[in-house]
């Protein structure tokens, strides 16, 4: 876990590991960071996040899912 000098992590935050948070970023209140999740800008507290740059962890979840069915899709299309 990295944690830059100037990151503010308020109360009740999880870091996962290997998460990152830079200088000037806040990490509010009750915020899940799931592994290897590089937060770039501040994010809410009361959610769980995953990725890099980090992203709300169930949008980034379907994002996986649905990359998985990608060739699937492109067979389908006949490209």
């Amino acid at each position: 876990m990295a944690i830059a000098g100037a990151g503010v992590i308020e109360d009740g935050v999880t870091l996962w590991g290997q998460v990152g948070v830079p200088s000037k970023v806040t990490v509010g209140r009750g915020a899940v960071s799931l592994v290897q999740s590089g937060i770039m800008s501040s994010v809410e507290g009361g959610k769980s996040y995953l990725g890099s740059p980090a992203t709300e962890a169930k949008q980034k979840l379907r994002e996986i899912a649905l990359s998985a069915k990608l060739p699937e899709i492109v067979k389908k299309l006949g490209i």
